[in-house]
This record gives C-alpha cells, structure tokens and sequence, in this order.
C-alpha cells in the first residue's frame, strides 16, 4: 500500500522511533506495525492511497473522523470477600483499574496519585506501601491494594495535560474507582481576563 502525503495525519511505524512510512504491507496493517496520528489541523479528512499487487493498482479514500482527545476511567472495580474485621491485600490488575483515552500515550505516562498509603507497589523481594504507580505498573501486575477502615478516599489520575479526580469508595464486598470529575485540561487552567 502507498499513502500519498498527508497534512493532516502521519503514518507512522508502530516500531519506536516512530519513523514515517509511505510503503507498507497488508501484513504491516495485521502485525499492527503502522499508525496513523492525527495532527490536529482538520478533525474530518480524507487519506488518498494505492493498493497493488504487482500486476494491478487500486486507488482509495478513506475518510477519517477524528474525535475530540477524551481521558476516562475504564474498567473500575474490585471485587473481594473478607470476614469482618479481615483487611485484605488485593492485587490490582487492568480489568480492575484502567484508563481508557485516544490520546497518544504509553502505559507508563498515565499516572496515578492517592493521598494515602492503601497501595502497595511490588518489587522483587519486598513490597512496600506508594502513594504514585503507573498504568504500566498495573499491567505488570505490581500494584495491589490494602482494604481498611476508610470508606472513600481520593485517587488522581494524570494523563498527558489532561487531570482526572477519582474516588475510591468502599462498600461490603467491592470497591469502585469511580470519576469525580471532568477531565481537566490546561485550558480550564489559562485565566480569562
């Protein structure tokens, strides 16, 4: 497939450093080895490109939508049975807590910050309470989290310029990150004059 140049959107390799690609195969696309970011300028736009086989040559348009950049909390909840009085250390894993955005993020950019030391952060030998983890950290499954007396408490996710305030509130058997907030964007922090 060849792309014809884009004002709009880079096609990209998958592979860091990210370099730009103009040539890719159908087996590129499936081995998920080419992106397209979006630039910004235009959030409805059209990529021109070929396809051929070496005998025959297809063109095409793709139209693409763009939406607005969102962050939110996507998976959220951590189930567990305890007897009463029990505090119990829960691994935490990305089907219990995760971000879901477009943004053009790793898992290690995606930041979460609690005011207490309910988390805990595995390392080889030893485990010791963090008040700051990552995404990355999570789907390494290097987080848990110890369950104790407080009914809710405040956990932050950063995502790029983008803030997001959770809860982490505690019922019988679950426990539930739930959004507080809208996301918060360093526009909503520009004063108007």
């Amino acid at each position: 497939m060849v792309v014809r140049l884009l004002q709009d959107a880079a096609v990209l390799s998958t592979v860091s450093p990210y370099l730009p690609m103009a040539i890719f195969s159908e087996q590129d696309l499936l081995n998920g080895k080419v992106m397209l970011r979006h630039l910004g300028h235009k959030q409805n736009f059209t990529v021109s490109y070929t396809v051929s086989d070496k005998k025959h040559t297809v063109e095409g348009v793709l139209r693409i939508v763009a939406s607005d950049p969102f962050v939110r909390i996507g998976e959220s909840l951590l189930e567990y049975c305890c007897l009463p009085g029990d505090t119990p250390n829960l691994p935490v894993s990305p089907a219990n807590l995760s971000v879901v955005t477009n943004l053009d993020v790793r898992p290690e950019d995606i930041v979460y910050e609690s005011q207490s030391d309910s988390f805990v952060m595995q390392y080889q030998k030893y485990r010791r309470p963090i008040r700051t983890f990552t995404q990355k950290d999570i789907n390494d499954g290097r987080i848990s989290y110890n369950v104790h007396s407080a009914a809710t408490e405040t956990l932050v996710v950063r995502v790029a310029n983008r803030t997001l305030k959770a809860e982490v509130c505690k019922h019988s058997i679950s426990i539930y990150f739930s959004r507080v907030s809208k996301a918060i964007t360093h526009q909503d922090l520009l004063v108007k004059k």
